[in-house]
């Protein structure tokens, strides 16, 4: 929690308590209650949607965790609040079938409670993304942003009912690629952030569809084009007013998303609402890694901008929060670097061809097991840093787990590379 120049008020770790991994996607403030939303998960076998209703202090009042089918985890996650306060969450599974992994769309509302609605898990069979979820005009009713890259030539957006029933499909024109935002910008306009899917370099794409999802206005924005441009990865559209905000991460590393040794920025456009002409056009960082994950437009006609920075000069697979304000001509007004808490267990390299484990704990037990839960390295921790034999490990994704006490203390996901 920062006050409104960025401060740091408060902050706190909470124990999973649920499975091998479980984080916060989306936090909203009513009447001075918190309510998070989030994911959990222990392989295929347990996966969840968290729900916590905490006061202004961090102290939990009310928890629910909602199972969601078998055999599919959660990869994305998003929620609006609707107008009827209930929460809306949209995002992608990944599916085993035995033979193959499947990403494949949902939908879900529950009440403000955190007491399930209604539900939809789409079994397509073939790789499909969902990222965002809008609320219609007409209210009660959605649009979700889908994404088709087998192909990259079908993205659209999925007319959703009241109860979560799919009434119509649009595609989206010009070959905009996920992540897909979407925002209004007036009762009978749609702007739609992504990147250009037809270009080798995935530049960061914005346009501005009528009602009927024709484009009035496109437009695509690079620094370089040895460069890859990545639209933000939780939310990269802001609107308040005339003012327009979008936002990415240029010079993304696809090799290593989160612990890149490049040099990146954030990348922000100001766009008018009307046409989406550019107003102004600027660039963030690019001493360290920087990754862009949220953008909000502001009261005082400036934005906020919310990600991650890494220096790996200077860090070993430690990311701090990077907060940064800037006014209506695009001046930073502050901007806030918050290291995150000591972790009590750290893998690297992540992605990387050994596995290292720094902990600040002794006499636990770390396990690493493979999506399906299966335990494939078990061993007792003794000192500091220990490390491990993977030379005969798959090239693939694994989870981890570190116990004392048959306590679970720290967990998460280690990429094997070749």
């Amino acid at each position: 929690r920062i006050d409104s120049m960025g401060n740091l008020i408060s902050q706190k770790i909470f124990p999973n308590n649920v499975g091998t991994y479980e984080c916060f996607e989306n936090i909203y403030l009513i009447a001075n209650k918190l309510y998070a939303l989030g994911i959990s998960f222990t392989g295929f076998s347990s996966s969840f949607i968290t729900y916590k209703m905490l006061d202004l202090d961090f102290n939990i009042l009310t928890e629910k965790n909602l199972k969601i089918p078998e055999g599919k985890r959660i990869e994305i996650f998003r929620t609006i609040k609707d107008i009827n306060d209930n929460f809306v969450c949209c995002g992608t599974t990944l599916k085993n079938t035995g033979n193959e992994y499947i990403l494949e769309p949902f939908v879900y509302k529950l009440t403000l409670d955190g007491d399930s609605i209604s539900s939809h898990f789409w079994n397509t069979n073939q790789v499909t993304f969902c990222t965002d979820i809008l609320e219609t005009k007409s209210f009660g009713e959605y649009y979700a942003f889908t994404s088709f890259p087998v192909d990259y030539q079908h993205h659209s957006i999925l007319a959703l009912s009241s109860d979560l029933d799919s009434v119509g499909s649009y595609l989206i024109p010009n070959d905009m690629g996920f992540y897909l935002s979407g925002e209004w910008s007036s009762d009978s306009t749609l702007i739609v952030v992504g990147k250009n899917a037809n270009s080798s370099y995935k530049h960061l794409a914005v346009e501005l569809l009528n009602e009927n999802f024709e484009a009035l206005s496109y437009q695509t924005f690079f620094k370089d084009y040895q460069m890859i441009e990545y639209p933000a990865l939780a939310n990269s559209v802001g609107v308040k007013g005339n003012d327009v905000y979008i936002g990415g991460t240029t010079n993304m590393d696809y090799s290593n998303v989160y612990f890149s040794t490049f040099d990146s920025w954030y990348h922000i456009v100001k766009l008018n609402s009307e046409d989406l002409s550019t107003v102004w056009e600027k660039w963030y960082g690019g001493d360290a890694y920087y990754i862009l994950y949220s953008i909000k437009a502001t009261t005082d006609g400036g934005c906020i901008m919310v990600g991650t920075r890494y220096d790996y000069e200077v860090q070993n697979m430690e990311r701090d929060i990077y907060i940064v304000k800037v006014d209506a001509d695009g001046l930073i007004t502050w901007e806030k670097d918050i290291p995150l808490p000591q972790a009590a267990a750290q893998v690297f390299p992540n992605p990387g061809k050994s596995l290292n484990l720094k902990s600040t704990l002794t006499d636990a037990t770390f396990r690493l097991s493979n999506l399906e839960g299966k335990s494939i390295l078990q061993q007792e921790i003794k000192q500091e840093m220990t490390s491990f034999d993977t030379r005969g490990l798959a090239q693939g994704t694994y989870l981890w787990t570190l116990t004392k006490a048959g306590k679970l203390v720290a967990s998460g996901k280690w990429v094997k590379d070749e």
